[in-house]
């Protein structure tokens, strides 16, 4: 099975504390380490796991499979096997979204600049915005094994947006600069990028090919 799983951890000791380890199967990505190639660990505080995206993608790092997984919120080997490229196989999803555009109590600062760029690159309708209005789905914590040609189509997508924001807030990829604008070190973790993958997956996508594991 050609199949590469990255996990992301942000700490040396939680390697010990949950028994990380590399395989087969298994690479360990620390985003707090610095690390040669194309990357983001120098903001991953407001990155967080999309430093690991980010990575594998700019630098070309393939495999017919590539997955994602938390240090917390791990795939069951045991239960991935047979991996087809029309499939994307997640941990689980159609869980209440993060937030919406109808939902106002959990608004982020973000969200709106999103909606603008994603109006600008696809028109004012698209399924794009369908899914910030309407949708309360989302793919649970970023974990998600994809065809690499699909992965890649996913991050196309994904940065061109994120670079749009960069680029809109003067932000030129620095954490200092995203926690101006946010002023909460909450609210700059970058919580929209769940927001995006969900909505790539989802969108692209038959609900029959999304396969929980």
């Amino acid at each position: 099975m050609n199949l590469k799983i990255y996990t992301t951890y942000h700490k040396d000791n939680l390697i010990k504390d949950y028994n990380l380890i590399e395989d087969d199967y298994h690479i360990l990505f620390g985003t707090h380490k610095n690390v040669n190639g194309e990357n983001l660990n120098n903001c991953s505080k407001y990155f967080n796991e999309y430093s690991t995206m980010y990575y594998v993608w700019k630098n070309n790092l393939y495999s017919e499979f590539v997955g994602f997984e938390h240090y917390r919120r791990r795939f069951n080997m045991s239960k991935i096997k047979n991996l087809k490229n029309d499939n994307v196989y997640v941990r689980s999803y159609n869980q209440p979204a993060e937030y919406t555009l109808n939902n106002d109590k959990i608004w982020l600062l973000d969200l709106q600049y999103y909606e603008n760029n994603i109006k600008k690159l696809y028109g004012e309708k698209n399924i794009y915005i369908d899914f910030l209005y309407n949708s309360h789905d989302v793919i649970s914590d970023m974990c998600f094994i994809i065809n690499f040609q699909k992965f890649n189509e996913m991050m196309i997508f994904i940065h061109t947006l994120i670079d749009m924001f960069d680029k809109d807030i003067n932000a030129n990829y620095n954490y200092d600069n995203y926690l101006k604008f946010y002023n909460d070190e909450y609210l700059c973790r970058v919580h929209i990028v769940e927001r995006l993958v969900s909505m790539w997956i989802l969108c692209n996508y038959d609900k029959n090919n999304i396969i929980q594991i």
